[in-house]
């Protein structure tokens, strides 16, 4: 590995900070909106009109699209009986 004496000695946050950050969704279950939406904003995800770049959300009545920051694109539709991701 290459890399500088600033980046080596930069000091990182506690494993647990993102553990917390971990969104599990499971297809079927049931969930709160506002539970899926705060962590996202806490992450530093942009909360956009219209998801089209990684590391956008978009929220449009019951469905949160979400575009990861590798570019892997999630919609979440609340409208149905069931989850769909």
């Amino acid at each position: 590995m290459v890399t500088t004496i600033k980046a080596l000695v930069q000091k990182l946050p506690l494993p647990a900070y993102f553990r917390a950050g971990v969104l599990n969704i499971v297809v079927g279950k049931s969930y709160d909106r506002d539970k899926i939406i705060n962590p996202l904003l806490t992450f530093g995800y942009n909360r956009t009109s219209l998801a089209e770049s990684a590391g956008d959300f978009a929220v449009r009545g019951g469905i949160i699209d979400i575009i990861n920051y590798d570019k892997t694109g999630y919609r979440i539709d609340f409208l149905v009986q069931k989850l769909i991701v």
